[in-house]
């Protein structure tokens, strides 16, 4: 009861300050065009007049936001590059004077509109760091050239990786109707699905080995399908259950279950910010200056040796 309470408390507390620190400073910015920079999170989608992309921003504290590109040099970005220019920020949690959770529980405040292409610089492009999108990538294009119809392919990769984009909107409606839409959410039924797959062919004798290479392997799959909420709940869940045969110890679901909820929240009210604020080591001229202007920049010394500023 405790552990629940104090897992409760904790994500109220985060839930207010995400809401204060990082949601709100976004929001303010939109309804005007603003300079942007901003870090490339996953592969372009197509839309009907260009491309969307998700990108972090810079200086949001870990928010991200939706950009959409009229130039078809937007096809060829890749994730870990580097966007700077400007944009019409618009609030991601409003669309046409509705409210709408449709990007806000992806962490998404912002839909950014570009009339020009912004300048793109490599980043970390090819880095280690997203290895997971260049894996769900190659999926996608596997499952393509294994099934030629594009109805068949677009549910598949709906299905084991949770990308709707192949999906026509008349299907995706049919679902709706039937109920059964919440299939193509990566979930706990997913990770289920793995751990068979894994127990077939590990075998089920072999429990720790088992143990070892699920916990891998949902690891990798939940970053690979986006670290949506739904998937990330669930595989916290099944990491504490998995951890029982590790350690050659007895399955208690409702300690992991509390557990695995304490955990989540602790990450998110104190290694989420701490990585969003770490992740920025450089940055480019336009971001420093624009940056100066709006008085956010603090502590500024000039290291000549190395070429460099460092600012805090």
């Amino acid at each position: 009861l405790l552990l629940i309470t104090l897992s409760m408390a904790a994500g109220f507390l985060y839930g207010w300050a995400w809401s204060r620190l990082v949601a709100d400073p976004v929001r303010e910015k939109c309804g005007d065009n603003h300079l942007f920079s901003a870090t490339v999170c996953d592969w372009p989608e197509s839309t009907d007049s260009g491309w969307r992309v998700t990108v972090r921003l810079t200086d949001a504290k870990g928010a991200k936001a939706v950009c959409y590109l009229n130039d078809d040099a937007a096809a060829g970005l890749e994730p870990g590059q580097a966007l700077l220019g400007t944009a019409y920020w618009q609030d991601a949690s409003v669309i046409k004077s509705k409210e709408l959770s449709t990007f806000t529980a992806r962490g998404v405040f912002a839909l950014l509109y570009c009339k020009e292409m912004p300048s793109v610089t490599p980043g970390q492009a090819g880095s280690l760091r997203y290895l997971p999108q260049r894996a769900e990538k190659a999926f996608r294009v596997k499952i393509a050239r294994i099934w030629a119809d594009g109805t068949v392919a677009g549910l598949l990769q709906a299905e084991l990786i949770g990308d709707r984009s192949g999906i026509s909107q008349e299907l995706s409606n049919r679902f709706s109707e039937a109920g059964v839409s919440h299939l193509f959410a990566v979930s706990g039924l997913h990770c289920a699905f793995l751990l068979t797959l894994l127990s077939l062919l590990i075998g089920p004798q072999r429990r720790r080995m088992l143990a070892a290479v699920g916990i891998a392997t949902l690891l990798f799959y939940m970053f690979m399908v986006g670290m949506t909420p739904s998937v990330v709940r669930a595989c916290i869940m099944q990491f504490f259950l998995l951890l029982a045969p590790l350690f050659l110890r007895d399955a208690d679901p409702p300690t992991s279950l509390a557990s695995a909820l304490l955990v989540i929240l602790l990450f998110n009210l104190l290694v989420a910010p701490l990585i969003a604020r770490n992740q920025v080591t450089e940055t480019d001229y336009g971001t420093f200056m624009q940056m100066a202007e709006d008085k956010e920049i603090g502590r500024v010394e000039v290291q000549e040796t190395e070429n460099q500023i460092v600012f805090t």
